[in-house]
């Protein structure tokens, strides 16, 4: 067929394609949400500067005083979501952004948030010294953030608003290296019940070697992810760890607290973006030949 160019049949395609993209926003599905607005402005009817609505958002800071750098996230070449500067102003255009806090003897502080149609709000962010935060910790600030909605994923839940608390969660897993610190450590188990503790495969044989009654591993697995353990077992070294550390009390994340330090806040669908690419991650593909374990932190 044809396409009918008339400027009442386009302002209506514009209208149908409006209502198809306010219904993918409701469902947080950003491609297609992508999709149907390159259909509105193209056919340019009068909804098409809805787009532009803008919002606003106070940010205090406890202590006060910070500095704040305010960045908006587009899709880039290789169409990850990349930081855009842009200048803070009372009213922003929708879209996700995340501000840079700033204060002398403060960790600074990354603070995603979104703004939507007309929204108003106000947030107190928390500082923190490197100190408190901790090495190798990066501190994910109070406040809400969609959650679930991903019907590709395993096991989805539904799409919701969660909220969490100030958190420091690990820049990276806990490592073998780590882990076997742990097993070695007779003040906290014996040897048998370090042996029961250690990472087995299905058939239950162990993946670690005993010599002189201390567990040992290569060199090359220091700084490989802990793996092939029970979650009581690494509870317990959360414990012992805690313990050692006094300083810290250790926990594993829960699923909200999890989901939001590597989604953020906007519902995106993979931590980068919208579009899945093997090299942005690891995986079955994301290396020619059989997949295996490698260092934390080889995948940026």
């Amino acid at each position: 067929g044809r396409r009918d160019t008339t400027p009442a049949a386009r302002a209506a395609l514009a209208d149908i394609h409006y209502a198809a993209f306010e219904s993918a926003e409701a469902a947080g599905d950003r491609a297609r949400m992508a999709a149907e607005r390159r259909w509105v402005e193209l056919y340019g009817g009068p909804k098409a500067s809805r787009f532009e609505v803008t919002g606003s958002i106070e940010i205090a800071t406890n202590p006060a005083g910070a500095a704040i750098e305010l960045f908006r996230f587009e899709e880039g070449a290789d169409r990850r979501l990349e930081p855009k500067p842009v200048a803070f102003a009372a009213m922003l255009p929708v879209g996700s952004y995340v501000a840079i806090l700033k204060k002398a003897g403060m960790r600074d502080v990354r603070y995603p948030f979104v703004i939507r149609r007309a929204s108003s709000e106000a947030v107190l962010v928390n500082l923190y010294t490197d100190d408190e935060i901790g090495e190798d910790f990066v501190y994910v600030p109070a406040g809400p953030f969609r959650y679930g909605g991903d019907e590709r994923a395993l096991g989805f839940d539904p799409r919701s608003t969660q909220t969490t608390k100030d958190f420091f969660i690990g820049r990276f897993e806990v490592t073998t290296g780590e882990y076997v610190k742990y097993l070695n450590d007779r003040s906290s188990h014996t040897l048998e019940e370090a042996k029961r503790k250690s990472p087995r495969v299905a058939d239950g044989a162990m993946l670690l070697k005993v010599v002189d009654g201390a567990f040992t591993i290569l060199p090359a697995w220091e700084r490989w992810p802990i793996s092939y353990i029970s979650w009581m077992d690494a509870a317990e070294y959360c414990n012992w760890r805690s313990a050692r550390d006094r300083r810290f009390r250790y926990l594993l994340p829960t699923r909200f607290e999890w989901e939001k330090a590597a989604r953020g806040v906007d519902g995106r669908s993979y931590p980068w973006g919208e579009r899945f690419d093997w090299t942005f991650t690891k995986g079955a593909q994301s290396q020619p030949g059989d997949s295996k374990i490698e260092p934390v932190g080889t995948y940026a």
